[in-house]
């Protein structure tokens, strides 16, 4: 029987319809349930199947025709139809393997093994905890909801971002390089008009020197494939498939000379001061050898491809969001403006 696996946010709806490990698409739907905005026309429960309905018509199928599993964020859904299984992100985070994921919604950071936030204490955590917070989260919800019709002003989203990194900073977690970095949820399935700032934000998060291989999940396509994962081993999407490559990040705290290596055979030797980021573009099938050498490590030499962005380098001593200083963040934004337009 085909599986529909639906995640409810806060800004959006994403849904898996899986056939078969060849058949799946990923499906968007930019209307969530707003408590303020829905509760006097229809109930919570009845909206998301309405939700699920609507998407389904769109392919002349119906819900009855799948199993349907559901997460939600911090609770599970509600839906006026018993699911197959009903879960949150923090449990699946929790479950997933050989990548560090970060789920990123505008008020809070899940790690595999933690949930950090600037107005929830995730320690003593319960449903009583949430609806006491309830009129902070409507503010969040607020200016979530439906991006696609009136975007985040940059001035908000670089300001939320930056508490964010310090509300991840001041727990002194740490992000290390021996798996690729996902970035994901709804600070990543919305629209966005300055995508810069996703990549600001990535290199916000990163404070341990290191290469990292950094991905990006525009569909919650991490969340939905473990649900699935969840629901029933046999079932495993290649993750390789499922992510857009943002590049590679070196992360180092001083000048740093470096060489790369194109398999055409071709060289570029370029030397970045202490203090600055610099980007070189490598396109997405684009493989290459870099070899660094910096006043903290012995000569590094690593296999690396390209994507989006490419290599990026950070050789800033004092790590955290660049929004901190708004000449390295308004130099950054041209940075990664001229990345994506390949100059």
């Amino acid at each position: 029987m085909p599986i529909l696996a639906a995640y409810f946010g806060l800004s959006v709806v994403d849904i898996l319809i899986y056939r078969d490990v060849d058949d799946f698409e990923f499906v968007k739907f930019p209307y969530p349930y707003n408590l303020e905005l829905n509760r006097i026309f229809v109930d919570e429960e009845v909206y998301n199947k309405q939700v699920l309905d609507t998407v389904l018509a769109d392919k002349d199928e119906e819900l009855t025709d799948f199993d349907v599993i559901v997460a939600g964020y911090l609770s599970k859904p509600k839906l006026s139809v018993k699911p197959q299984l009903s879960t949150t992100v923090p449990v699946l985070i929790n479950s997933v393997e050989k990548l560090n994921p970060l789920f990123v919604n505008l008020w809070a950071v899940s790690l595999r093994d933690k949930t950090l936030s600037r107005i929830l204490d995730f320690e003593s955590f319960n449903q009583d905890a949430l609806a006491a917070f309830s009129g902070v989260l409507d503010f969040f919800s607020t200016i979530s909801i439906y991006p696609q019709i009136s975007p985040i002003e940059i001035s908000i989203r670089a300001h939320l971002d930056q508490e964010l990194c310090e509300v991840y900073f001041k727990d002194e977690s740490l992000l290390y390089p021996d798996f690729p970095l996902v970035f994901t949820g709804d600070r990543f399935s919305q629209f966005l008009t300055h995508k810069e700032l996703n990549y600001i934000f990535m290199l916000s998060m990163v404070q341990k020197s290191g290469i990292y291989d950094i991905r990006v999940d525009y569909n919650n396509a991490l969340i939905l494939s473990q649900l699935l994962k969840t629901y029933s081993r046999d079932i495993a999407l290649n993750y390789s498939d499922l992510f857009t490559h943002v590049g590679t990040l070196l992360s180092t705290t001083g000048y740093t000379e470096c060489m790369v290596e194109k398999e055409v055979g071709t060289k570029q030797l370029f030397e970045v001061e202490k203090n600055s980021l610099y980007v070189l573009p490598l396109g997405i099938e684009v493989k290459a050898k870099l070899i660094a050498k910096s006043h903290e490590t012995d000569s590094i030499e690593r296999e690396i491809t390209g994507g989006d962005i490419g290599l990026i380098l950070d050789t800033r001593e004092s790590k955290g969001s660049l929004a901190r200083d708004i000449n390295m963040f308004n130099k950054s934004i041209k940075i990664f403006e001229s990345a994506l337009r390949g100059l």
